[in-house]
């Protein structure tokens, strides 16, 4: 026999339509498993009726307090670790290559300069280059889509924006508000 659909009108707070009590009725007519869940389902609410609110032990307040300003200087310190780690990942994935090739190369400090140089200018070169393929695409960019759709990728960008600028601007005054 399924008691499914009865347990839980049993056990729900909501009040049941007319044909819904008469179904619950005659099931608990039958079934002595749902007559007990429906007894017992009325004498925990009945207890929980009777019984008395119970008043905090004294300074419970105080205490929740403190152990609130605690979790979040562990929740801070623990994000600061994250970062660094993270921070210290990069720019070990940086570093490395970078050391492995100085140590190869046996160069000069001169000699390491004008590489470095080199490789700034090659940068700068690239984000040029970078810049012009940008501004192409974004030239062809209205025959290649509607308007509409232009519209709506900025609109997206934009609220994008709006919520990285929202999550920085509280997360910074959160921090400075709590004096962490």
């Amino acid at each position: 026999m399924s008691h499914q659909p009865f347990e839980d009108w049993i056990l729900d707070d909501e009040a049941l339509s007319g044909e819904e009590q008469q179904a619950l009725d005659a099931h608990r007519a039958v079934c002595a498993s749902c007559t007990r869940l429906g007894t017992a389902r009325t004498a925990v609410d009945r207890g929980l009726r009777q019984a008395g609110m119970v008043a905090p032990s004294a300074g419970f307040t105080a205490r929740f307090s403190q152990r609130l300003v605690e979790q979040r200087v562990r929740d801070g310190r623990r994000q600061a670790w994250g970062t660094f780690a993270l921070a210290a990942a990069a720019a070990g994935v940086v570093a490395i290559p970078l050391v492995f090739r100085l140590g190869q190369d046996r160069m000069s400090p001169g000699e390491w300069v004008v590489q470095m140089l080199i490789r700034l200018y090659d940068a700068w070169i690239g984000l040029r280059v970078a810049r012009g393929f940008i501004q192409v695409a974004w030239n062809s960019l209205p025959d290649a889509l509607p308007p509409a759709w232009i519209l709506g990728i900025m609109a997206a960008c934009l609220g994008i924006g709006v919520v990285w600028i929202a999550t920085l601007y509280r997360f910074a005054y959160r921090r400075v508000t709590e004096g962490a």
